[in-house]
């Protein structure tokens, strides 16, 4: 194995060390860092010296990245607090604007269907209501959406088939964008040596308010935000029932759900 440098071959010590240490030893590998002057089997150098080089340069290496890793956070967050779009893709319903990629226009085809789920909503429509109704019109998903017009975008389920789930809705009768509001900073990275992300707390997140054209007006994301805190459960049609969060028990105040059967007469 041949690298230009050590830092070339991985800036986590640990692993490197691993490798260059125990996994190649093992076997018999030779391994080459030609400006950092290693050579696992070169007779001419002092095996004890090498691993102690070898040890402070991975160490060095790693402290490197994590100071880029910290300048690199500390930037974003600073365009995060500004309400600048700092992701690869736009939400679904806007587009990133040509002359700024900071910024985001509406996307009119997506848009309209944004605004359809909310209004299926208001209509008395549950979300596993409106998921149907979408797959049922051939409204591909997110994801397959931005697949279809061209953009890189791999989602990270592989047997993603372009059908709507009710997740997603629920995600977005719950997304402020919709209203204007730049929301960001939802997850944060667990490490700098790691790609993996976990969600934030609503109170790390970053929103600042105002910061694009709408696609629903306050008065109809009022409308939604009370619908969704009733917590309504739907029928198998996908509908509310008239009598839905009128019913509560009279010992707990629990909402009944009713149901009545068809008879014959």
């Amino acid at each position: 194995v041949i690298v230009k440098d050590l830092s070339s071959f991985g800036r986590n010590y640990a692993n490197s060390s691993r490798y260059i240490d125990d996994i190649f030893v093992k076997l018999n590998i030779r391994f080459i860092a030609l400006n950092s002057g290693v050579d696992t089997i070169c007779e001419h150098t002092n095996p004890a010296t090498q691993c102690i080089t070898v040890g402070i340069q991975n160490v060095i290496n790693e402290s490197y990245i994590a100071n880029t890793s910290v300048s690199i956070r500390g930037a974003l967050d600073i365009n995060r607090k500004q309400g600048k779009f700092i992701g690869s893709f736009a939400t679904y319903g806007y587009l990133k604007d040509p002359d700024d990629h900071h910024k985001l226009v509406i996307d009119d085809e997506a848009a309209e269907v944004v605004r359809t789920i909310f209004k299926w909503f208001m209509e008395g429509k549950s979300v596993i209501g409106i998921t149907k109704n979408l797959n049922s019109l051939g409204i591909p998903n997110p994801s397959e959406y931005k697949r279809q017009k061209g953009f890189n975008y791999k989602h990270t389920n592989k047997n993603n088939d372009g059908l709507w789930c009710d997740s997603t809705v629920r995600r977005m009768l719950r997304n402020q964008m919709y209203i204007g509001n730049m929301v960001q900073g939802k997850y944060g990275s667990v490490s700098y040596k790691t790609k993996q992300c976990k969600p934030r707390p609503k109170d790390q997140w970053y929103v600042v308010r105002g910061t694009h054209e709408p696609i629903i007006d306050q008065e109809l994301w009022n409308k939604v935000c009370r619908r969704r805190a009733e917590r309504s459960r739907p029928f198998s049609d996908g509908k509310i029932g008239i009598f839905a969060r009128k019913a509560r028990c009279a010992y707990c105040g629990y909402t009944e759900y009713l149901f009545f059967l068809k008879t014959s007469t």
